[in-house]
């Protein structure tokens, strides 16, 4: 990869750090503002009604997944930027190939090429659906 490509995508990598650290504040201002509202007893719109703890619990289970997923990408992309850094940028980290540009282009913190991530998640695959034979058997 040129540098003025390694350069273009470092730019678009730092935006997508700066949109995924923001989401991460919004997120955690939510989670926050739910939380300072129990601890100051303020019990107005605490829910008594089973359906109502489910839907809160459901709505604080799917905070927690997106934060969780956020914390990935922003871990994704500094690993990226590493790699921009230390000249290894759209390298795949498995075979060593030149990642395709339409992949970086659609993905720019991705770390293997097409071949190695769609063997990736066949091999995943492949381990859960033994894991839970096993898990049946038991």
């Amino acid at each position: 990869m040129n540098k003025r490509d390694a350069q273009k995508f470092e730019a678009r990598l730092i935006e997508e750090r700066k949109r995924c650290l923001k989401e991460l504040g919004q997120l955690e201002n939510e989670e926050l503002m739910i939380n300072q509202k129990e601890a100051s007893g303020d019990l107005s719109s605490y829910s008594f009604h089973m359906a109502d703890q489910g839907s809160d619990t459901m709505e604080r289970e799917k905070n927690v997944f997106l934060v969780s997923s956020k914390g990935n990408d922003l871990y994704e992309i500094d690993q990226a930027l590493l790699r921009i850094k230390d000249s290894k940028y759209g390298s795949c980290l498995h075979c060593g190939k030149e990642i395709e540009r339409e992949r970086l282009e659609a993905m720019p913190h991705a770390r293997l090429c097409i071949k190695c991530r769609q063997e990736e998640e066949k091999e995943s695959r492949n381990n859960r659906h033994g894991e839970s034979l096993i898990s049946d058997r038991v």
